[in-house]
């Protein structure tokens, strides 16, 4: 085949009417006909070439994305409803929610150490104490407007900015408990006390304690 007649069938008509189509075939010479580019100059078998092995490149360019995102949706997947973060302080360090991926949280919120439904919540979980520490339950409280004693054997942090927590947790009444599983998730949140059997029964059923305790 002629290398005119290859030019015609590898580029589209309107590069064969271009004036770079024209120079090319002014500048047909010896046994290499080139084009007529800029720099440096390309053969018409490169240009094939690079047509052949650039378009795969440019696909997978395309499709990596699209084929890569469902792999990195799948490590939060599992989260339906991530807890707020809230923070505390311990020794000259600011603790963050994070630190205590791994174990079920429990935040009280109340707006006084004196709410009556905030010591209730305290005496049922009193009654289930050594249960729940069994499962490594961790309890925190915030307080929206007095802090102050806690008439409790449960060892509690108290959380700073007490009305930030409120307002992240989307409390509006004077008492409100939020449980999260494990794994950070928001699994029940509460205007009223629960009995401690009821939170045991809650972390026992929570995503992360049963795939934990899934067979392989």
């Amino acid at each position: 085949m002629k290398r005119t007649a290859l030019l015609h069938t590898i580029l589209p008509s309107s590069w064969k009417r271009s004036s770079l189509a024209k120079a090319w075939r002014r500048n047909q010479s010896g046994n290499e006909d080139m084009f007529i580019f800029c720099s440096p100059k390309i053969s018409i078998r490169d240009a094939f070439l690079k047509k052949v092995f650039l378009f795969p490149m440019l696909l997978s360019l395309v499709l990596a994305p699209l084929m890569l995102a469902p792999l990195l949706a799948s490590e939060s997947s599992s989260l339906i409803a991530p807890a707020p973060d809230v923070t505390w302080n311990q020794g000259k360090k600011i603790q963050h929610l994070s630190s205590l991926r791994g174990q079920p949280v429990l935040i009280l919120m109340t707006d006084s150490w004196r709410n009556h439904a905030f010591l209730h919540q305290l005496a049922e979980l009193e009654e289930q104490r050594e249960r729940l520490a069994a499962r490594g339950l961790v309890c925190l409280v915030a307080f929206s407007e007095e802090g102050g004693f806690i008439p409790s054997n449960i060892p509690f942090i108290t959380l700073l900015h007490g009305a930030d927590v409120f307002r992240c947790y989307g409390v509006s009444t004077r008492f409100s408990l939020a449980l999260l599983g494990a794994d950070g998730n928001l699994d029940v949140q509460s205007k009223h006390p629960l009995s401690g059997q009821r939170i045991d029964d809650l972390i026992d059923a929570s995503f992360s304690t049963q795939q934990a305790t899934r067979r392989p």
